[in-house]
Protein backbone atom coordinates (compact mmCIF):
# COMPACT_ATOMS: atom_id res chain seq x y z
CA UNK A 1 0.00 0.00 0.00
CA UNK A 2 1.16 3.51 -0.89
CA UNK A 3 2.48 5.32 2.54
CA UNK A 4 0.60 7.66 3.69
CA UNK A 5 1.88 11.21 3.29
CA UNK A 6 0.24 14.49 2.19
CA UNK A 7 0.96 16.02 -0.99
CA UNK A 8 3.17 19.31 -0.67
CA UNK A 9 3.15 22.23 -3.39
CA UNK A 10 5.19 25.05 -1.78
CA UNK A 11 2.78 27.82 -1.41
CA UNK A 12 3.52 31.68 -0.49
CA UNK A 13 1.50 34.06 1.61
CA UNK A 14 0.73 37.74 2.55
CA UNK A 15 -0.41 38.18 5.62
CA UNK A 16 -0.84 36.97 8.81
CA UNK A 17 -4.09 35.37 7.99
CA UNK A 18 -2.11 33.07 5.33
CA UNK A 19 -3.90 34.78 2.63
CA UNK A 20 -2.15 33.13 -0.42
CA UNK A 21 0.54 35.77 -2.13
CA UNK A 22 0.68 36.01 -6.20
CA UNK A 23 4.36 35.59 -7.08
CA UNK A 24 6.34 35.65 -10.25
CA UNK A 25 7.59 32.75 -11.48
CA UNK A 26 9.95 30.63 -9.40
CA UNK A 27 12.56 28.11 -9.18
CA UNK A 28 12.42 25.06 -7.96
CA UNK A 29 14.31 21.41 -7.60
CA UNK A 30 12.20 18.64 -8.78
CA UNK A 31 13.08 15.68 -7.01
CA UNK A 32 10.89 13.18 -9.14
CA UNK A 33 7.95 11.60 -7.92
CA UNK A 34 6.72 10.44 -4.73
CA UNK A 35 4.49 7.55 -3.57
CA UNK A 36 1.77 8.71 -1.67
CA UNK A 37 -2.05 7.39 -0.61
CA UNK A 38 -3.98 6.88 -3.43
CA UNK A 39 -6.12 9.82 -4.78
CA UNK A 40 -8.47 10.54 -7.49
CA UNK A 41 -8.05 12.88 -10.64
CA UNK A 42 -11.98 13.33 -12.20
CA UNK A 43 -12.13 15.50 -15.44
CA UNK A 44 -14.91 16.42 -17.37
CA UNK A 45 -17.16 19.69 -17.12
CA UNK A 46 -20.90 20.47 -15.46
CA UNK A 47 -21.95 19.24 -19.47
CA UNK A 48 -19.60 16.74 -20.05
CA UNK A 49 -19.11 13.38 -17.89
CA UNK A 50 -15.46 13.30 -17.57
CA UNK A 51 -13.27 9.91 -16.38
CA UNK A 52 -12.11 9.55 -13.04
CA UNK A 53 -7.95 8.29 -12.79
CA UNK A 54 -6.51 6.52 -10.18
CA UNK A 55 -2.80 7.55 -8.61
CA UNK A 56 -0.89 6.51 -5.52
CA UNK A 57 2.29 9.03 -6.75
CA UNK A 58 3.13 12.97 -7.10
CA UNK A 59 5.41 15.47 -8.85
CA UNK A 60 7.75 16.36 -5.68
CA UNK A 61 8.80 19.76 -6.11
CA UNK A 62 10.47 21.88 -3.41
CA UNK A 63 12.86 24.70 -2.49
CA UNK A 64 15.64 21.74 -0.79
CA UNK A 65 16.92 19.23 -3.28
CA UNK A 66 17.16 15.58 -2.74
CA UNK A 67 20.46 14.19 -2.39
CA UNK A 68 20.06 10.62 -1.14
CA UNK A 69 16.67 8.94 -0.60
CA UNK A 70 12.88 10.38 -1.23
CA UNK A 71 13.63 13.64 0.92
CA UNK A 72 15.64 16.45 1.93
CA UNK A 73 18.55 15.99 4.13
CA UNK A 74 21.01 18.35 6.29
CA UNK A 75 23.23 18.78 2.85
CA UNK A 76 20.93 19.48 0.41
CA UNK A 77 21.06 22.31 -1.48
CA UNK A 78 18.80 25.67 -0.58
CA UNK A 79 16.86 28.11 -3.22
CA UNK A 80 15.99 29.90 -0.04
CA UNK A 81 17.86 32.78 1.68
CA UNK A 82 16.33 31.59 5.00
CA UNK A 83 15.96 27.97 5.35
CA UNK A 84 12.24 27.24 6.32
CA UNK A 85 11.07 24.13 8.29
CA UNK A 86 10.33 21.13 5.73
CA UNK A 87 7.21 19.01 5.40
CA UNK A 88 9.24 16.32 4.50
CA UNK A 89 12.91 15.46 5.82
CA UNK A 90 15.60 17.95 7.50
CA UNK A 91 16.04 21.06 7.27
CA UNK A 92 19.27 21.84 5.27
CA UNK A 93 22.43 23.71 6.90
CA UNK A 94 23.59 26.02 4.23
CA UNK A 95 21.42 28.59 2.39
CA UNK A 96 21.58 30.91 -0.92
CA UNK A 97 23.11 33.41 1.71
CA UNK A 98 25.83 31.25 3.63
CA UNK A 99 26.33 29.59 0.03
CA UNK A 100 27.33 32.98 -1.71
CA UNK A 101 26.78 35.68 0.81
CA UNK A 102 28.37 35.37 3.87
CA UNK A 103 31.89 35.32 3.01
CA UNK A 104 31.61 38.74 1.81
CA UNK A 105 28.78 40.35 4.29
CA UNK A 106 32.06 38.90 6.49
CA UNK A 107 34.55 40.69 5.07
CA UNK A 108 32.74 43.98 4.76
CA UNK A 109 32.32 44.21 8.94
CA UNK A 110 35.72 42.11 9.74
CA UNK A 111 38.00 44.82 11.72
CA UNK A 112 40.54 43.89 9.87
CA UNK A 113 39.26 45.39 6.93
CA UNK A 114 40.25 47.80 4.71
CA UNK A 115 38.55 49.87 2.35
CA UNK A 116 41.55 51.45 0.01
CA UNK A 117 41.29 54.64 -2.70
CA UNK A 118 43.48 54.74 -4.73
CA UNK A 119 44.88 56.62 -8.50
CA UNK A 120 45.47 54.40 -11.12
CA UNK A 121 46.18 54.31 -15.00
CA UNK A 122 44.40 51.53 -16.58
CA UNK A 123 44.59 50.99 -20.50
CA UNK A 124 41.56 51.25 -22.65
CA UNK A 125 41.78 47.14 -23.38
CA UNK A 126 42.02 46.09 -19.94
CA UNK A 127 39.04 48.28 -18.69
CA UNK A 128 36.67 46.96 -20.68
CA UNK A 129 37.91 43.28 -19.60
CA UNK A 130 37.70 44.03 -15.82
CA UNK A 131 34.98 42.95 -13.97
CA UNK A 132 34.16 44.00 -10.28
CA UNK A 133 35.13 40.30 -9.07
CA UNK A 134 38.80 40.61 -9.85
CA UNK A 135 41.41 40.11 -7.97
CA UNK A 136 44.15 43.19 -7.41
CA UNK A 137 47.78 42.59 -6.54
CA UNK A 138 49.14 45.82 -5.39
CA UNK A 139 52.39 46.22 -3.36
CA UNK A 140 52.64 42.88 -2.71
CA UNK A 141 48.88 42.22 -1.33
CA UNK A 142 45.49 40.86 -2.85
CA UNK A 143 42.39 42.94 -2.72
CA UNK A 144 38.68 42.95 -4.03
CA UNK A 145 38.21 45.46 -6.97
CA UNK A 146 35.27 46.92 -5.69
CA UNK A 147 34.88 50.25 -8.21
CA UNK A 148 36.28 52.32 -10.66
CA UNK A 149 35.74 55.65 -10.92
CA UNK A 150 36.00 58.62 -12.94
CA UNK A 151 37.78 56.48 -16.03
CA UNK A 152 39.49 58.67 -18.41
CA UNK A 153 39.05 57.25 -21.71
CA UNK A 154 41.73 59.11 -23.32
CA UNK A 155 44.73 58.39 -20.73
CA UNK A 156 43.06 55.74 -18.74
CA UNK A 157 43.58 57.55 -15.37
CA UNK A 158 41.00 57.02 -13.11
CA UNK A 159 40.22 55.89 -9.18
CA UNK A 160 39.66 52.68 -7.48
CA UNK A 161 38.61 51.53 -4.60
CA UNK A 162 40.27 47.85 -3.11
CA UNK A 163 38.49 46.42 -0.46
CA UNK A 164 41.09 43.01 1.32
CA UNK A 165 42.40 41.34 2.50
CA UNK A 166 40.40 39.32 0.60
CA UNK A 167 38.03 36.28 1.12
CA UNK A 168 40.06 33.03 2.09
CA UNK A 169 38.80 30.53 -0.87
CA UNK A 170 38.97 33.49 -3.78
CA UNK A 171 41.18 31.24 -5.57
CA UNK A 172 38.44 28.45 -5.78
CA UNK A 173 40.54 26.47 -3.03
CA UNK A 174 43.77 27.66 -4.30
CA UNK A 175 45.81 29.73 -1.82
CA UNK A 176 48.17 32.36 -3.47
CA UNK A 177 50.62 31.90 -0.09
CA UNK A 178 50.70 27.99 0.19
CA UNK A 179 53.72 25.98 -0.97
CA UNK A 180 53.52 25.10 -4.65
CA UNK A 181 54.87 22.06 -6.72
CA UNK A 182 54.83 22.32 -10.48
CA UNK A 183 56.28 19.09 -12.61
CA UNK A 184 57.52 20.21 -15.57
CA UNK A 185 57.74 17.28 -18.49
CA UNK A 186 60.26 17.63 -20.75
CA UNK A 187 60.67 15.33 -24.16
CA UNK A 188 63.79 14.77 -26.05
CA UNK A 189 63.94 15.07 -29.54
CA UNK A 190 64.47 11.29 -31.05
CA UNK A 191 67.43 10.14 -32.78
CA UNK A 192 66.97 8.47 -36.27
CA UNK A 193 66.28 4.56 -35.97
CA UNK A 194 68.21 2.54 -38.93
CA UNK A 195 68.26 -1.31 -39.28
CA UNK A 196 70.70 -3.55 -40.23
CA UNK A 197 70.29 -7.14 -40.68
CA UNK A 198 73.43 -9.33 -41.62
CA UNK A 199 74.09 -13.48 -41.26
CA UNK A 200 75.58 -14.75 -38.64
CA UNK A 201 79.16 -14.80 -38.80
CA UNK A 202 79.04 -15.57 -42.58
CA UNK A 203 79.15 -11.87 -43.79
CA UNK A 204 76.05 -9.67 -45.01
CA UNK A 205 74.45 -10.75 -48.64
CA UNK A 206 73.20 -8.43 -50.99
CA UNK A 207 69.24 -9.37 -49.99
CA UNK A 208 69.44 -8.92 -46.19
CA UNK A 209 72.49 -6.08 -45.35
CA UNK A 210 70.55 -2.63 -45.84
CA UNK A 211 70.54 0.64 -43.74
CA UNK A 212 67.27 2.60 -43.27
CA UNK A 213 66.40 5.43 -41.82
CA UNK A 214 63.12 6.24 -39.78
CA UNK A 215 61.72 8.61 -37.29
CA UNK A 216 58.98 6.75 -36.22
CA UNK A 217 57.83 3.13 -36.57
CA UNK A 218 58.17 1.68 -39.99
CA UNK A 219 58.39 -1.96 -41.28
CA UNK A 220 61.62 -2.27 -42.96
CA UNK A 221 62.13 -5.93 -44.02
CA UNK A 222 58.91 -8.56 -45.11
CA UNK A 223 59.60 -11.94 -46.67
CA UNK A 224 60.74 -15.30 -46.70
CA UNK A 225 64.03 -14.91 -46.02
CA UNK A 226 64.51 -19.10 -45.32
CA UNK A 227 65.94 -19.22 -49.05
CA UNK A 228 68.97 -16.42 -48.35
CA UNK A 229 69.83 -17.62 -44.79
CA UNK A 230 70.33 -21.04 -43.70
CA UNK A 231 68.46 -22.23 -40.21
CA UNK A 232 69.95 -20.51 -36.98
CA UNK A 233 72.50 -18.76 -39.04
CA UNK A 234 70.88 -15.08 -39.00
CA UNK A 235 70.67 -12.64 -36.74
CA UNK A 236 68.68 -9.19 -36.74
CA UNK A 237 70.57 -6.42 -35.70
CA UNK A 238 69.25 -2.71 -35.23
CA UNK A 239 71.23 0.13 -35.08
CA UNK A 240 70.38 3.75 -33.43
CA UNK A 241 72.39 6.81 -34.57
CA UNK A 242 70.80 10.41 -35.41
CA UNK A 243 72.74 11.54 -39.14
CA UNK A 244 72.00 9.84 -42.55
CA UNK A 245 72.63 6.04 -43.08
CA UNK A 246 75.96 5.30 -43.33
CA UNK A 247 78.00 2.93 -41.26
CA UNK A 248 79.05 5.56 -38.99
CA UNK A 249 76.32 5.90 -35.84
CA UNK A 250 76.21 8.40 -34.06
CA UNK A 251 76.03 10.58 -32.06
CA UNK A 252 72.89 9.62 -30.37
CA UNK A 253 70.22 11.70 -28.81
CA UNK A 254 68.13 10.66 -25.57
CA UNK A 255 65.62 8.49 -26.53
CA UNK A 256 64.14 4.46 -26.37
CA UNK A 257 63.88 1.75 -29.22
CA UNK A 258 62.46 -1.14 -29.90
CA UNK A 259 63.03 -4.16 -32.50
CA UNK A 260 59.87 -6.45 -33.08
CA UNK A 261 60.06 -9.81 -35.47
CA UNK A 262 56.48 -11.28 -36.55
CA UNK A 263 56.29 -14.64 -37.38
CA UNK A 264 53.09 -15.60 -39.86
CA UNK A 265 51.76 -12.36 -37.72
CA UNK A 266 52.99 -13.64 -34.21
CA UNK A 267 55.49 -11.85 -32.41
CA UNK A 268 58.26 -14.22 -31.95
CA UNK A 269 61.12 -11.02 -30.35
CA UNK A 270 60.57 -8.09 -28.91
CA UNK A 271 63.30 -5.68 -27.20
CA UNK A 272 63.75 -1.81 -26.63
CA UNK A 273 66.87 -0.54 -25.29
CA UNK A 274 67.36 2.82 -24.10
CA UNK A 275 70.13 5.14 -25.35
CA UNK A 276 71.48 8.91 -23.86
CA UNK A 277 72.97 11.23 -25.50
CA UNK A 278 76.53 11.13 -26.05
CA UNK A 279 76.90 7.49 -25.64
CA UNK A 280 78.73 5.11 -27.97
CA UNK A 281 77.20 2.75 -30.79
CA UNK A 282 73.92 1.55 -29.77
CA UNK A 283 72.58 -1.94 -31.03
CA UNK A 284 69.64 -4.44 -30.40
CA UNK A 285 70.45 -8.02 -32.07
CA UNK A 286 68.73 -11.10 -31.56
CA UNK A 287 69.13 -14.77 -33.31
CA UNK A 288 66.10 -16.01 -35.33
CA UNK A 289 65.45 -19.08 -37.08
CA UNK A 290 64.01 -18.36 -40.72
CA UNK A 291 61.51 -21.42 -41.53
CA UNK A 292 60.70 -21.83 -45.06
CA UNK A 293 57.36 -20.57 -45.89
CA UNK A 294 57.02 -18.35 -43.17
CA UNK A 295 56.91 -14.77 -43.81
CA UNK A 296 58.71 -12.99 -41.26
CA UNK A 297 57.71 -9.25 -40.43
CA UNK A 298 60.81 -7.59 -38.93
CA UNK A 299 60.31 -3.35 -37.35
CA UNK A 300 61.77 -0.83 -35.85
CA UNK A 301 60.32 1.73 -33.67
CA UNK A 302 61.93 4.93 -32.32
CA UNK A 303 60.53 6.62 -28.99
CA UNK A 304 61.61 9.99 -27.54
CA UNK A 305 62.46 10.06 -23.55
CA UNK A 306 60.38 12.14 -21.19
CA UNK A 307 62.34 13.85 -18.34
CA UNK A 308 60.56 15.04 -15.47
CA UNK A 309 61.32 17.94 -13.07
CA UNK A 310 59.35 18.23 -10.33
CA UNK A 311 60.20 22.22 -8.56
CA UNK A 312 58.84 23.02 -4.71
CA UNK A 313 58.41 26.79 -4.78
CA UNK A 314 57.93 27.84 -0.96
CA UNK A 315 54.94 30.20 0.30
CA UNK A 316 55.65 33.34 0.57
CA UNK A 317 55.37 33.95 4.13
CA UNK A 318 56.05 36.80 7.44
CA UNK A 319 59.04 35.85 10.05
CA UNK A 320 57.31 35.53 14.01
CA UNK A 321 60.53 36.39 15.75
CA UNK A 322 59.43 35.35 19.70
CA UNK A 323 61.19 35.89 22.63
CA UNK A 324 60.05 34.67 26.41
CA UNK A 325 61.80 36.14 29.49
CA UNK A 326 61.89 35.28 33.14
CA UNK A 327 63.00 37.77 35.21
CA UNK A 328 63.06 38.66 39.20
CA UNK A 329 62.91 35.33 40.05
CA UNK A 330 59.63 33.81 38.01
CA UNK A 331 58.47 30.72 37.92
CA UNK A 332 56.64 30.85 34.49
CA UNK A 333 55.24 29.41 31.52
CA UNK A 334 54.78 30.64 27.90
CA UNK A 335 53.23 28.57 25.41
CA UNK A 336 52.96 30.47 22.44
CA UNK A 337 49.96 29.02 19.59
CA UNK A 338 49.49 29.12 15.84
CA UNK A 339 46.62 28.27 14.70
CA UNK A 340 44.72 26.69 17.83
CA UNK A 341 47.68 24.78 18.15
CA UNK A 342 50.41 24.87 21.24
CA UNK A 343 54.48 25.35 18.55
CA UNK A 344 56.33 26.61 21.34
CA UNK A 345 56.32 25.92 25.31
CA UNK A 346 58.95 27.36 27.54
CA UNK A 347 59.53 27.74 31.62
CA UNK A 348 63.29 29.46 30.90
CA UNK A 349 64.47 32.49 28.93
CA UNK A 350 64.29 31.55 25.08
CA UNK A 351 63.80 32.60 22.01
CA UNK A 352 63.68 31.82 18.05
CA UNK A 353 61.72 32.29 15.24
CA UNK A 354 58.76 30.69 12.98
CA UNK A 355 57.56 31.16 9.58
CA UNK A 356 53.76 32.49 9.36
CA UNK A 357 51.36 33.10 6.22
CA UNK A 358 48.22 34.82 5.72
CA UNK A 359 45.60 33.49 7.48
CA UNK A 360 47.44 32.37 10.36
CA UNK A 361 46.10 33.47 13.98
CA UNK A 362 48.88 33.74 16.36
CA UNK A 363 48.48 34.24 20.52
CA UNK A 364 50.01 32.98 23.81
CA UNK A 365 49.56 31.92 27.39
CA UNK A 366 51.38 33.10 29.76
CA UNK A 367 51.99 32.37 33.34
CA UNK A 368 53.31 32.82 36.56
CA UNK A 369 52.02 29.91 39.22
CA UNK A 370 54.01 30.31 41.89
CA UNK A 371 53.76 33.87 43.86
CA UNK A 372 56.25 35.96 43.76
CA UNK A 373 57.70 36.88 47.03
CA UNK A 374 60.92 38.66 48.98
CA UNK A 375 59.79 42.01 48.31
CA UNK A 376 58.76 41.68 44.59
CA UNK A 377 55.54 40.41 45.06
CA UNK A 378 53.71 41.40 42.01
CA UNK A 379 53.60 38.84 39.24
CA UNK A 380 53.50 40.08 36.15
CA UNK A 381 52.94 38.58 32.76
CA UNK A 382 52.76 40.82 29.59
CA UNK A 383 53.64 40.73 25.79
CA UNK A 384 54.98 43.61 23.99
CA UNK A 385 56.15 43.95 19.89
CA UNK A 386 54.27 44.85 16.93
CA UNK A 387 51.51 42.76 16.55
CA UNK A 388 50.18 41.73 20.06
CA UNK A 389 50.55 43.88 23.55
CA UNK A 390 48.67 42.60 26.23
CA UNK A 391 49.38 42.59 29.95
CA UNK A 392 48.02 41.07 33.46
CA UNK A 393 49.08 41.73 37.00
CA UNK A 394 48.52 40.00 40.43
CA UNK A 395 49.63 41.09 44.07
CA UNK A 396 50.80 37.97 45.96
CA UNK A 397 49.42 34.81 44.11
CA UNK A 398 49.68 33.60 40.78
CA UNK A 399 48.60 35.06 37.51
CA UNK A 400 47.61 33.57 33.85
CA UNK A 401 47.13 35.22 31.09
CA UNK A 402 45.72 34.62 27.51
CA UNK A 403 46.48 37.43 24.84
CA UNK A 404 44.02 38.60 22.15
CA UNK A 405 45.23 36.95 18.79
CA UNK A 406 46.93 38.31 15.71
CA UNK A 407 45.66 37.30 12.21
CA UNK A 408 48.21 37.31 9.64
CA UNK A 409 47.16 39.45 6.75
CA UNK A 410 48.61 39.39 3.22
CA UNK A 411 50.55 42.59 3.68
CA UNK A 412 53.06 40.84 6.49
CA UNK A 413 54.79 39.32 3.38
CA UNK A 414 58.16 39.50 3.79
CA UNK A 415 58.05 41.84 7.17
CA UNK A 416 59.03 40.26 10.66
CA UNK A 417 56.42 40.01 13.48
CA UNK A 418 58.21 40.43 16.43
CA UNK A 419 56.17 39.05 19.96
CA UNK A 420 58.11 39.77 23.21
CA UNK A 421 56.40 37.68 25.80
CA UNK A 422 57.70 38.32 29.57
CA UNK A 423 57.12 36.73 33.28
CA UNK A 424 58.44 39.00 35.61
CA UNK A 425 57.92 39.70 39.58
CA UNK A 426 58.28 43.29 40.71
CA UNK A 427 57.37 45.65 42.97
CA UNK A 428 54.20 46.84 41.45
CA UNK A 429 52.21 46.04 38.40
CA UNK A 430 54.08 46.54 35.23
Amino acid sequence: MAQRIPIYIPTFISDQNFNPNRVLPRLFFFNGMVECETFLIESGSLNTNGVIKEENSFPYFDHYNVVSGSFPTSGSNSLLFNNENPLYGQQPTQTLYTTYWSNYVELLYNPKTRLLTAKAIIPLADYFDMELNDIVNWRGNYYHLRAINEYNLKTGECSIQLLGPIIADTFGGINPFTTTTTTTTTTAAPAIVRTHLEEWNQGATAFLDLNTSNNGTTYFFSGDFSQSVAANTSNVEMEIAQQTPSQNWGPYKTGSATLTITDNGSSIYSSTTTYLSGSAQTTISSSVNFVSGHTYVISASNQPLTTTTTTTTAAPSATLAWSYSETGGAAGEMVLYINGSAVETRSSTSSGTRNVYPGDTIYVDLQIYIACSSGDTYANVYTTGNIINDADCANNSGVALTTGTYTVASGDIGSTLTLNTFASCDGGCL
